[in-house]
């Protein structure tokens, strides 16, 4: 099906991926590093580290939005990419790159407590991953169409997380 549509030989589609697995895998890296470029671009900047934490997390929504295949393939699928059989390499990369999306969470965690923006913790890549499960959350649960079900609009929600998760972690 791939081959047809894209006006490909199906013996071509063989020669850059041994099968279905590998090009599945290499749809999960696209996927990724789509993903990650969101992040960082969004993330960067002059900003203080607190209004970055905050770009971020609205980068990762701006992402679940503008790709939802990618998202849905990535996060819905029960990580499929650790259930199918990827050459060990493309697994190992595409795990490398799921990782720095939380990584980034939680450098940003790490400056705002430089900055003094919320509190220090003894292990700051916790309240990091704090922050991206419950971005991660929100978005799951619109994706599951509860947003919709009680009239909300997800950037509203986000905005009340952040104050919350901020109001939390003050120091």
């Amino acid at each position: 099906e791939i081959a047809r549509v894209a006006a490909l030989s199906p013996g071509l589609i063989y020669h850059y991926w041994g099968g279905k697995d590998d090009l599945y895998g290499a749809i999960c890296e696209e996927a990724f590093h789509i993903l990650l470029d969101y992040c960082r671009q969004d993330s960067q900047g002059e900003h203080a580290a607190l209004e970055r934490l905050f770009l971020c997390a609205k980068a990762y929504i701006r992402f679940y939005r503008e790709c939802p295949q990618y998202f849905d393939i990535i996060s819905f699928r029960d990580l499929g990419f650790k259930k199918v059989n990827i050459s060990a390499l493309v697994l190992q990369r595409i795990e490398k790159l799921s990782n720095e999306v939380l990584e980034l969470y939680q450098r940003l965690v790490a400056e705002c407590m430089d900055e003094g923006s919320i509190r220090r913790s003894e292990e700051p890549w916790k309240l990091g991953m704090a922050w991206w499960s419950s971005v991660e959350g929100l978005v799951f649960v619109d994706r599951r169409g509860y947003l919709e079900t009680y009239g909300l609009d997800i950037d509203t929600v986000l905005d009340e997380l952040l104050s919350t998760l901020v109001n939390g972690a003050k120091p």
